[in-house]
Order: structure tokens, then C-alpha cells, then sequence
């Protein structure tokens, strides 16, 4: 006889024997909750053949897609971004940064702690480099420290 528990329960309970055996419960580790960073959506107008060619791009992507946008500043550069990724579904959730505010190595510091890592690296190279561990299974794979 076995005991083997399979697929992803959220708590799993062994029971020896009902008549004063051990119990022992088994829990695993928590992941980190799936990151909802989007800055909260704002008046949007007139930028519907702007979202109707990123809306194409996305539907014929082989490969993830990057974007870039560009103009003057003021233009609505920023709320196109955010209003184009709110109207997708992430799965693997959706993290933000605005980089007009912060520099890069406190964007990747704040977004390694959402994605449950508690100790992160005091030089840039090493946050950098835990961020391309941590980003290199795809946008499901958590990395909670151990």
C-alpha cells in the first residue's frame, strides 16, 4: 500500500488509525499571489486603430511580443500601454513599474519580492541575474524562497 497524493493539493490530511494514532497534517509552501500591478484605469478615447494594431500583432505573434511606443511627451504614451494590457488576460499576472519614477534596479527589486522572493542580492548584477532566473520558466512559474 502506498500513500501518495498527487496533483496540487492545498492541504493533505494522514491518518494512521482512528483510535489515537498520529495525525499529521501536510501543507505546502504558499506561492506568491498572482500580481495585479496595473495602475487603476483611467478616461480612455480615441485610440481605437492603435489598439486594433496591437489587438492584430498579438493574435499573429509566433514568439512574445515587445512593443514600443513612442511620441511626445503628454501624448497618452503610457495610458495606451495600460489600457491596452487591462483589456488582455494574464495568467501569469501582470507586473508594473513606472520607470519615469524609479530607476530599473528598484523596478526589478519590487517586482522579485511580489514574486515571493524574501532575500534579493545587493548588486545590480545579482538582482538582474535572479530576475532572469526567476522570469526564464514563463510567466507560471513562481520562485518563493525556500
Amino acid at each position: 500500500m502506498t500513500h501518495t497524493i498527487h496533483g496540487s493539493p492545498h492541504a493533505a490530511v494522514q491518518v494512521r488509525d482512528a483510535r489515537g494514532g498520529g495525525v499529521h497534517l501536510h501543507s505546502p509552501s504558499p506561492l506568491a499571489p498572482v500580481p495585479r500591478q496595473l495602475p487603476a484605469k483611467r478616461w480612455f478615447v480615441d485610440r481605437e486603430s492603435i489598439t486594433a494594431y496591437l489587438d492584430q500583432a498579438w493574435t499573429v505573434r509566433r514568439s512574445p511580443l515587445w512593443a514600443g511606443v513612442e511620441g511626445p511627451s503628454g501624448i497618452g504614451k503610457t495610458a495606451l500601454a495600460v489600457e491596452w494590457a487591462a483589456r488582455r488576460e494574464w495568467p501569469g499576472g501582470c507586473l508594473h513599474a513606472d520607470l519615469s519614477r524609479t530607476d530599473p534596479e528598484t523596478a526589478l527589486r519590487g517586482w522579485l519580492h511580489t514574486l515571493g522572493h524574501h532575500y534579493i542580492p545587493d548588486s545590480p548584477e545579482h538582482v538582474a541575474a535572479l530576475w532572469r532566473t526567476t522570469t526564464d520558466g514563463g510567466p507560471d512559474r513562481r520562485h518563493p524562497d525556500a
